[in-house]
């Protein structure tokens, strides 16, 4: 865990860590990255291997969490979606504060 940002009341952990996506992606492809958020901590993983600078930036605004790197595709895993984030463009995902 590389820090926590919170809201009075509602505590949220951001992680960031490095995943095996390699085995959905074909090599050579275009760079992703996945955004989760289980247990109130928000996740952000790139494909294991990636050595290519991310340009993430994580921001807190009107109680919500916007994860964006423009330097890759950035998509919600499934308990991301199940907790209420939202794909806003290919870049960037949007998450609650914890529940």
């Amino acid at each position: 865990m590389h820090g926590i940002v919170s809201q009075p009341g509602r505590p949220i952990r951001f992680a960031l860590g490095v995943t095996a996506l390699g085995a959905l992606l074909a090599a050579g492809s275009v760079r992703a990255a996945s955004v989760d958020l289980a247990g109130g901590v928000l996740t952000y993983d790139t494909i294991q291997g990636d050595t290519a600078a991310n340009l993430l930036t994580v921001s807190l605004a009107g109680g919500t969490y916007t994860v964006t790197d423009p330097a890759t595709a950035v998509t919600p895993t499934a308990n991301a979606l199940g907790a209420g984030c939202a794909v806003v463009d290919a870049a960037t995902v949007t998450c609650p504060p914890r529940r």
